[in-house]
C-alpha cells in the first residue's frame, strides 16, 4: 500500500503562519498542557519572570535552557525552536544523526529504492496516521500540532556516543582517517604541539579552531541531539517541508522515501554504509581472538569515518562518494 504526500502551495502558506518563534510555541504548548508560567517555574528552576521575556520573545534561551523547557512540557526541543529547511545541505546533519541509530534501518525495495525504516512502535503509528490524513485531504499542519503531542519524550537511542569529549572526537577521527598530528596540524593551520597537548587533555579549543579541525578532517563540528521518538518525528516533519514523502505500509511497519533526486542519492551512499558497519560489527562479536577483534573494530571505525566524511561533503555541497564506496563497501 502506498502513498505519497507533498505540501501544496497552500498548505506551504498555512504552514508559514504557523511557523512560530520560540516564545509562541513555548507558549502554545504551555497552554495546551494547561500549565501555569508558576508551574513550568518549579519544574525547570527557572524564575517566573525569565520565563515570561522567553514567551514574548525578548530573550532567547540558550540550547540547554530550551531543552530543559521542553522536557518540562513534554514535546522536542525541535517543536518549539523549528529546524531551519531553507536548503537541503542544513537537513543533512539532521537526517544524518537519525541514520546512525542502529533501529533505523534501510533497505532496498523490489524496485530498487532505498527505504528507511524505523523501529519503533510510536513513531510507526504517526507515520501510519500522517499517510491516513494525507491521502484524506486534510489539513496536516493541525494534524502535526495535536499528534506530536502525544509522542513519547523519553530517550529511546539504542546506542550510547562514544564520545565523551571533543577530545575523544578528535583522537578517534584523526586515527580513523590515518592522518598524523603532523598532517592534521598542517590542513588545520595549528602547531603540532597544540593538537598533542589538546589529544592529551591539556588544551580546549576555541570554537574557530575547532571549527578548523573538523573542517580539516571533514566531519560536522557538532550534530544535532536527538535522544527521543518526538525528536525524530520533528525531524521527518522539517524534511518535509522541503521535500516530498512517500510512504510504504507492511503490516504495522511503515517506510519512507523522498522524492528530491539529492535525498535519494544520500541515503544510497549511507545504504552502503550501514551494510558495511553492520557486518564488521557482526563479524567482531564472533571473533575468537583479540587481536582480530580489534582489527575488525579498527576497520569499522574507518568505515564510520567515512560515512560522516560523505554526509559533511553534502552538507558543503560536495561530491557524493557512492560510486567509489559502492565496490569497495561490498567487497569487505
Amino acid at each position: 500500500m502506498k502513498g505519497e504526500w507533498e505540501i501544496s502551495d497552500k498548505n506551504k502558506e498555512e504552514g508559514s503562519k504557523h511557523y512560530m518563534t520560540f516564545g509562541q510555541n513555548m507558549k502554545f504548548y504551555r497552554e495546551e498542557k494547561r500549565m501555569s508560567l508558576d508551574k513550568l517555574s518549579r519544574l525547570t528552576d527557572i524564575p517566573v519572570f525569565r520565563l515570561g521575556t522567553y514567551e514574548s520573545d525578548v530573550k532567547i534561551p540558550i540550547e540547554r535552557v530550551k531543552r530543559r523547557i521542553a522536557n518540562a512540557l513534554k514535546v522536542s526541543p525541535y517543536e518549539l525552536d523549528k529546524i531551519p529547511t531553507d536548503t537541503y545541505e542544513g537537513l543533512f546533519p539532521y537526517l544524518y544523526t537519525i541514520l546512525r541509530e542502529r533501529k533505523v534501518l534501510l533497505k532496498r525495495s523490489e524496485t530498487g529504492e532505498i527505504l528507511l525504516t524505523f523501529q519503533y512502535p510510536c513513531l510507526n503509528m504517526f507515520l501510519k496516521k500522517w499517510n491516513e490524513k494525507q491521502k484524506a485531504g486534510e489539513d496536516l499542519t493541525q494534524f502535526f500540532r495535536k499528534e506530536t503531542c502525544t509522542i513519547s519524550t523519553a530517550r529511546c537511542v539504542s546506542q550510547k556516543d562514544k564520545f565523551s569529549s571533543k577530545k575523544d572526537i578528535l583522537v578517534f577521527y584523526r586515527t580513523a582517517s590515518d592522518m598524523s598530528e603532523r598532517q592534521l596540524a598542517q590542513k588545520a593551520d595549528v602547531t603540532i604541539g597544540w593538537i598533542q597537548n589538546f589529544e592529551n587533555g591539556l588544551k580546549l579549543p576555541s570554537e574557530r579552531v575547532w571549527g578548523k579541525l573538523t573542517e580539516a578532517l571533514c566531519i560536522f563540528p557538532e550534530l544535532p541531539l536527538v535522544t527521543s521518538e518526538a525528536d525524530m518525528v520533528q525531524i521527518l516533519i522539517a524534511i518535509s517541508q522541503k521535500a516530498k514523502i512517500q510512504f510504504f505500509e507492511e503490516g504495522e511497519t511503515v517506510s519512507i522515501n523522498f522524492d528530491a533526486p539529492i535525498l535519494k542519492q544520500f541515503l544510497e551512499d549511507i545504504y552502503y554504509f550501514k551494510v558495511a558497519i553492520m557486518h564488521l560489527k557482526t563479524e567482531s562479536k564472533k571473533s575468537k581472538t583479540p587481536e582480530n577483534h580489534q582489527l575488525l573494530s579498527e576497520r569499522s571505525g574507518k568505515v564510520e569515518y567515512e560515512m560522516q566524511t560523505v554526509c559533511y561533503k553534502y552538507m558543503v555541497k560536495q561530491e557524493s562518494g557512492s560510486e567509489k564506496w559502492k565496490n569497495i563497501l561490498l567487497s569487505e
